[in-house]
């Protein structure tokens, strides 16, 4: 990773699950386990890049994408 990689992952760790909202890195809501932080995927839209938990992402991201 170069600078421009890890000044991205600082300013995501500032933000928020696009789908959930929960801050992230957070304790993501659709883990079973509940103690452990999940990870993050980039979730490019039509409104730039987004962020969301792995978990949110498996349950919900087409509805938030638009896509199939």
């Amino acid at each position: 990773m170069d600078e421009l990689d890890l000044l991205v992952i600082e300013l995501l760790k500032q933000t928020v699950c696009w789908i959930c909202e929960k801050t992230l890195p957070s304790k993501c809501p659709w883990c079973t386990t509940g103690d452990v932080d999940c990870p993050m995927k980039f979730l490019e839209t039509s409104y730039g890049y987004r962020v969301v938990h792995i978990h949110c992402w498996d349950k919900g991201s087409e509805a938030f994408t638009g896509k199939k």
